[in-house]
């Protein structure tokens, strides 16, 4: 019985060394060295500014615009939604949300080093007409989940120009 327990707990600790190892962790957990007071970011109002502003300002990493290394300007957010597939009574029956947003980024010399660049994701969900208010939820659910995608590629993109 012992044997088998630590026969177990060595498993299990040898798969954690293993995942850790390899670089895996979790779903929003974060990893990125965003220099201190680096940044400065301006654009359009949106919800995936203020993701960006949060985890910036999180991180320390928010500067005025005459001492940030870095200038992140972020272009107007967009997300479409277009039916994919209709069922037989010509009603949808699954859409597609199509998320957009342009972004450049510039030295403090004004020098581009991301010369307007597009983030563009696409995401397809079941439309349920008899229950409106879940595929309702999901499609809300879909639009933050595609906003915090796009924050996270752009925070990367500015962790990598900082190397």
């Amino acid at each position: 019985m012992i044997g088998k327990k630590l026969f177990t707990a060595f498993n299990v600790s040898l798969l954690a060394t293993l995942v850790m190892a390899c670089g895996w962790h979790l779903r929003g957990t974060d990893t990125s060295t965003l220099k201190t007071n680096s940044i400065h970011l301006s654009g359009e109002s949106s919800d995936t500014y203020s993701l960006i502003h949060q985890q910036l300002q999180f991180k320390n990493a928010l500067a005025p615009f005459n001492i940030a290394s870095l200038r992140l300007t972020l272009g107007r957010e967009e997300i479409k939604r277009r039916t994919v597939s209709t069922a037989s009574g010509g009603l949808a029956q699954e859409y597609e949300l199509t998320y957009t947003l342009n972004y450049r980024v510039e030295n403090n010399q004004g020098k581009l080093l991301r010369p307007s660049t597009k983030v563009r994701l696409l995401r397809s969900y079941n439309f349920n007409r008899s229950n409106l208010t879940a595929s309702d939820r999901e499609e809300v659910i879909i639009r933050r989940e595609l906003q915090n995608t796009a924050a996270r590629q752009i925070l990367r993109q500015l962790e990598i120009l900082q190397r």
